[in-house]
């Protein structure tokens, strides 16, 4: 349901472990409302494999789906860049231009492509450089204590990539709030909401402390609907942003993904809401 405000140019981003994630694509794939299926991204953690009498899954998928064609997808943003190997470095990046700046080369169907070393190359699909927050000891400086925080790099990357400055991120399952966070730090607005209790006031608390001015709408009690015509189906979070700037998150909470609004201020959850404060 939250896909039916997905901005025109809007990404959902579903984010679940190996035992839902294989049905829940089964299920959206083909579905009007939540659009085209256009790629997943592998996140690992860092956390180590455990089982012994099976095989160890070590991984996270989010599932990225797009109401159109034509979707936002930042590809030169520094968050979506990854440095050369060294030894790529060494081979193919010995020509420098005038300013100074090492670059290689290569022609195409006779068209002259440019790739300079200090830009990175694009990052690929499997990301193992945002580790979770019990898997490396110096993320513990942004631990709120939210059984299912995220860490700010990863969902920073996810905002940064799929939304535009001043674009609107929606995320109605918050969690802990590191969506809304680093969507402010990045000059998105904001709208997340929670069922949960502590969710909420760990997310004010994080909001505070951060110095991000919100708009606090305490709503409905749990179990009553609040949401611009629409209520998320568990399992489902949004990213919104608006139609001539949309864009796309994923969310914190004990599930997450993704949709986009075109409202400024659309609540697409159930219960009491955050949003930027403009």
């Amino acid at each position: 349901a939250a896909a039916t405000v997905l901005a025109p140019h809007g990404t959902l981003w579903l984010h679940l472990d190996h035992r839902a994630v294989h049905e829940a694509k089964v299920r959206l794939d083909g579905r009007a409302a939540v659009g085209r299926f256009v790629g997943e991204i592998i996140w690992v953690p860092g956390n180590g494999a455990k089982a012994r009498a099976t095989l160890s899954v070590t991984h996270q998928t989010l599932l990225v789906f797009a109401k159109g064609p034509r979707f936002v997808w930042n590809v030169d943003d520094p968050a979506l860049r990854e440095p050369y190997a060294e030894t790529s470095l060494a081979m193919h990046f010995s020509t420098r231009d005038e300013e100074g700046r090492r670059y290689r080369e290569r022609i195409v169907n006779g068209r002259v492509y440019r790739y300079y070393a200090d830009e990175g190359r694009l990052r690929g699909s499997v990301w193992t450089d945002c580790p979770a927050m019990v898997a490396n000891t110096p993320l513990r400086a942004e631990t709120t204590g939210y059984p299912t925080q995220k860490p700010k790099k990863l969902l920073d990357r996810i905002v940064r990539g799929a939304s535009r400055p001043g674009g609107l991120v929606v995320d109605p399952f918050c969690g802990s709030g590191t969506t809304l966070e680093v969507a402010a730090a990045a000059g998105r607005a904001f709208v997340g909401g929670d069922l949960g209790d502590l969710a909420l006031a760990t997310t004010r608390a994080r909001l505070d402390a951060a110095g991000v001015a919100y708009i606090y709408n305490d709503g409905p009690a749990a179990g009553e609907t609040a949401a611009a015509g629409e209520t998320a189906a568990a399992g489902e979070t949004a990213a919104a942003d608006r139609p001539a700037a949309a864009g796309g998150t994923a969310a914190d909470g004990p599930a997450a993904g993704g949709t986009a609004a075109d409202r400024p201020g659309a609540a697409v959850a159930a219960g009491r809401s955050v949003s930027a404060r403009r």
